[in-house]
C-alpha cells in the first residue's frame, strides 16, 4: 500500500495534481470466461454469475490493487508519474497543460483496459 514517503518522494515543488476516483471499482475488472463458474449464485432459484469482480469476495481487495498497479506500470514506463490508493488515483504534473494532456491519456488508456 501506497505510504506518505512514496508520494512525497514523487513531488516536486509547483506540481499541479490530479486526483482521479475509481467508482465502482471492482466492477472494473472482467473475470476471464473460463474462471466465471467459481463466481457463481442462486437466487429465487435463478442461476447467476459474475462477470466482474464482485464486492465481497474476499479476495478482491487484495486483486483489485495488483490489477490498477500492473495496468498503470507502462504509463509509469513512459514518464508519468501517477499514484495509486485505495480506488483513487493521483497524477502528479510539471504544468497545468501536462496535467490536463496526461489526464486524458490516463482516462482513455484505463477506460479501454476495462471495457469489454
Amino acid at each position: 500500500m501506497l505510504t506518505i514517503k512514496q508520494v512525497m518522494e514523487c513531488v516536486h515543488q509547483g506540481d499541479w495534481y490530479i486526483s482521479i476516483d475509481l467508482k465502482d471499482d471492482y466492477f472494473h475488472i472482467t473475470i476471464i470466461p473460463k474462471h466465471r463458474k467459481f463466481l457463481r449464485f442462486s437466487f429465487q432459484g435463478i442461476a447467476y454469475q459474475f462477470n466482474r469482480l464482485p464486492f465481497g469476495y474476499s479476495l478482491a481487495p487484495r486483486t483489485f490493487p495488483k490489477c490498477v498497479e500492473t495496468a498503470l506500470e507502462p504509463l509509469r514506463r513512459g514518464g508519468m508519474r501517477v499514484l495509486f490508493y485505495l480506488d483513487d488515483l493521483l497524477l502528479l504534473a510539471r504544468s497545468r497543460e501536462e496535467a490536463a494532456l496526461q489526464t486524458v491519456q490516463l482516462v482513455s488508456y484505463l477506460s479501454s483496459l476495462w471495457v469489454s
